[in-house]
């Protein structure tokens, strides 16, 4: 008869090898969401500020802001 000893076995280890990949990119994710969070913020101050006092013309969307 054969008796198994306490130890990692083969789901344990695909397990553990699917988790850290899997893991990574879920941080990356989370952390590219939010710095594009805070420049698209960026962006609508910067429009805010574009705009304040001027009206909208289409003509001037494409210029640059300094």
């Amino acid at each position: 008869m054969r008796y198994r000893t306490a130890g990692l076995g083969r789901w344990t280890l695909w397990t553990l090898a699917a988790a850290l990949p899997l893991g990574c990119a879920a941080l990356l994710l989370a952390w590219r969401r939010r710095r594009d969070g805070q420049y698209e913020e960026w962006w609508r101050h910067r429009e805010r500020l574009r705009a304040n006092g001027h009206h909208h013309d289409l003509a001037r969307k494409g210029d640059l802001f300094v």
